[in-house]
């Protein structure tokens, strides 16, 4: 999940906004970009700003009206500079987007060289907002006139236009590459662009989302059993595949704790990827080891209670002819072989069929005495007790399951076989989830402090990377991963949260008073009153964080002005970078929804950097953007842009050089016609297609 983000870069003196540049009233730009030429991303004719006569599209690079209003001038003090910098490698990985435009002359020298300065619009004086230089005024508006009389030139650009030739999809498309950089250590694969240091190239990069360059130690998932190794990846058998489409529904069978969410079923159905959409607050219980009289063993009662007719009451509790008994049987005696958890509970039912036992008790520990770092495959002692009588000491975190008692226990999010009680398909061998008691790398324990412990987000992007030497059982379990992912956010959220409401006072939440005084009551009578948790403006999500950010963005555009330009950046899933990725798996796109998250953020982050720093569309001033994510999960991003007044679009024929509301020409730009009839054309729905997405009750 990204966050809304702001970004300026300049500033204006008097400006209470801080800038990747300081609070020095200077706009520069890099001066290893080519001459600034804007471009028609449509009819791809470049057109240069020095116009000389040469130029095909008569633009001006600079527009000076007759009365500049305030909000968007500069004072007369700034001065457009350009800092040198070190030359990139830009084509070293992948296409660079630049390429797309190989008619651009770059040779040719442009009217705001490197060490050149932009005249001031304004004039000497910041109260003057009419002085403009003349020489510079008739010089546009000479040009203007040129332009209204120039009906041959015109004639000339739509015959170069239907002339051009168009340049073929590897120059035209800018690809990242694959994953095929490995961490020196963790050996995650990763792409280039995601490497610490980004503004330096090397031919040996560091990366720190994997693990912290280092810094997250815990050992890795082991291949799975045979069995399950060949349902999941053998991609040619009838029985592998009908197992991958109903993988959430065996995990449920086989399941030892029940989800305590609420799936929300309300998603529109139809084609499309499949969607996980939770209500409620999220957590696991479990219940007693013998259900209630007259009642159906559920979840970890079935490894315990009527075990001669397992097989047939776990197939009647899903209630689904796609399962298939045979999958279910082996399944079953590969969980018993193997699992550690179902190991334990087939012990309590041996000591339950052996009678003469009225107060049994199975006790679930949560302590390790193991190092987490190098261990994480628990023995069956480890991981739970039986017990006679009374409990005399349990942990915290401990679950105590009785004999019979009908009441549902919940087990804490931090007890480390949360997700193996959840997910036996995920940790076949019943493996250790997230430790809280996990240190560094390099951490004598009795020494660390409580920065030095491993964090769940920190297991989390651990465990989402791909690695070689690593079994890839939870990220190619298709729509069980989904599932998995949505339920680790909720255990991060539950973090979150915790220690918000356990360190309130170093918030200093007292300092609301208007939140925490008593209203008085409600017709005379007493209410209970809870205790009221403050979300500070650092939580993601929350309102004062909402609030935060619209307030930085209506103070950048009371600095600078109203934006010029608004661009909308979205995730295609047929990219070829997420295909080329997926498809050698054996897998779709939207069975890796992280991946499409981390092509996103390159591409975008590779957009931005044309926009604000290679001014591909002008001299950008500030900028703004918040990345959100659709209901079927694909990211999509909206921008605003704001530009310096040299760079502005004063008419409608200068705004045509940059956006295109027709159905481009299928001769004549065969490509754009096909891009934008297969992903900005919208149908066919209603009568003619009634199963299309768009479509709630036929209409």
């Amino acid at each position: 999940m990204y966050r809304d983000s702001f970004g300026v870069i300049g500033s204006v003196i008097n400006s209470n906004i801080q800038t990747p540049m300081g609070n020095q009233p200077v706009f520069s730009l890099n001066d290893n970009t080519p001459p600034l030429r804007p471009i028609s991303l449509f009819n791809r004719i470049p057109y240069d700003i020095n116009t000389n006569g040469k130029t095909p599209l008569p633009t001006p690079n600079i527009f000076y009206p007759e009365t500049l209003p305030n909000y968007t001038q500069p004072t007369s003090s700034t001065n457009f500079q350009m800092p040198k910098r070190t030359p990139k490698l830009l084509n070293q990985q992948g296409v660079n987007l630049m390429n797309r435009f190989s008619e651009v002359d770059t040779d040719k020298a442009s009217s705001s060289g490197v060490n050149d300065q932009i005249p001031n619009p304004i004039g000497s004086s910041d109260d003057d907002t009419s002085s403009i230089d003349t020489e510079e005024q008739a010089a546009f508006m000479s040009h203007h006139e040129s332009e209204s009389n120039s009906s041959e030139d015109e004639d000339e650009v739509m015959s170069i236009n239907n002339n051009t030739q168009l340049p073929n999809l590897e120059a035209g498309y800018s690809d990242i590459g694959d994953p095929s950089f490995e961490c020196r250590k963790c050996g995650a694969c990763m792409w280039y662009q995601e490497r610490r240091r980004k503004s330096r190239e090397s031919s040996n990069p560091e990366f720190g989302m994997c693990c912290g360059n280092g810094k997250i130690q815990i050992p890795f998932l082991p291949t799975p059993p045979p069995l399950l190794n060949d349902l999941m990846f053998n991609n040619y058998s009838t029985e592998s595949k009908q197992f991958n489409q109903n993988i959430r529904l065996y995990n449920s069978m086989f399941a030892f704790s029940s989800p305590g969410f609420k799936v929300d079923k309300g998603v529109i159905p139809g084609r499309g990827p499949p969607t996980i959409r939770i209500q409620g607050q999220s957590c696991h219980r479990m219940g007693s080891m013998i259900p209630a009289a007259g009642k159906t063993p559920k979840f970890a009662q079935l490894y315990i209670f009527d075990t001669d007719n397992e097989l047939q009451n776990r197939v009647q509790g899903i209630r689904n002819p796609n399962l298939n008994m045979q999958t279910v049987s082996k399944l079953q005696q590969m969980l018993d072989d193997t699992n550690c958890h179902a190991k334990s509970f087939r012990k309590a039912r041996d000591r339950l069929r052996q009678g003469n036992v009225e107060n049994l008790k199975l006790k679930l520990i949560s302590d390790r005495t193991t190092d987490g770092r190098i261990y994480n495959q628990p023995t069956v002692s480890e991981v739970a007790a039986l017990i006679v009588g009374d409990v005399d000491s349990a942990a915290r975190r401990d679950i105590i399951m009785e004999r019979q008692s009908g009441r549902l226990e919940r087990i804490d999010e931090f007890h480390p076989a949360y997700l193996a009680y959840q997910y036996p398909l995920l940790f076949p061998y019943g493996e250790d989830g997230y430790r809280d008691d996990v240190l560094h790398r390099g951490i004598v324990a009795g020494k660390q402090s409580k920065m030095d412990r491993l964090t769940i987000r920190e297991w989390l992007t651990f465990r989402l990377q791909s690695r070689k030497t690593e079994a890839m059982t939870i990220l190619c379990a298709r729509r069980l991963f989904q599932q998995f992912l949505v339920d680790c956010f909720t255990m991060m959220e539950a973090d979150r949260l915790k220690w918000l409401r356990k360190n309130q006072s170093k918030l200093r939440v007292g300092k609301y008073r208007s939140l925490s005084n008593n209203q008085g009551n409600v017709d005379g009578q007493t209410k209970k009153q809870g205790k009221r948790v403050v979300l500070p403006s650092s939580y993601v999500g929350g309102r004062r964080y909402m609030d935060q950010l619209y307030f930085d963005g209506m103070a950048i555009s009371s600095d600078v002005g109203f934006p010029d330009l608004f661009i909308t950046f979205t995730c295609n899933p047929s990219w070829p970078e997420i295909q080329r990725f997926v498809g050698a798996k054996g897998l779709k796109p939207h069975d890796r929804p992280d991946i499409i998250a981390r092509v996103f953020k390159i591409k975008f982050d590779e957009l931005l950097n044309d926009l604000t720093k290679k001014h591909i569309l002008g001299k950008v001033v500030a900028y703004m953007y918040t990345i959100e994510f659709q209901k079927r999960g694909l990211p999509h991003a909206h921008i605003l842009i704001f530009l310096h007044p040299s760079s502005k679009y004063p008419t409608p024929d200068h705004i045509n050089q940059i956006i295109s509301a027709e159905i481009p020409h299928p001769e004549n730009d065969r490509e754009l016609y096909k891009l934008v009839g297969t992903h900005m054309m919208h149908g066919p729905c209603g009568l003619a297609k009634p199963s299309s997405p768009c479509m709630k009750k036929k209409r």
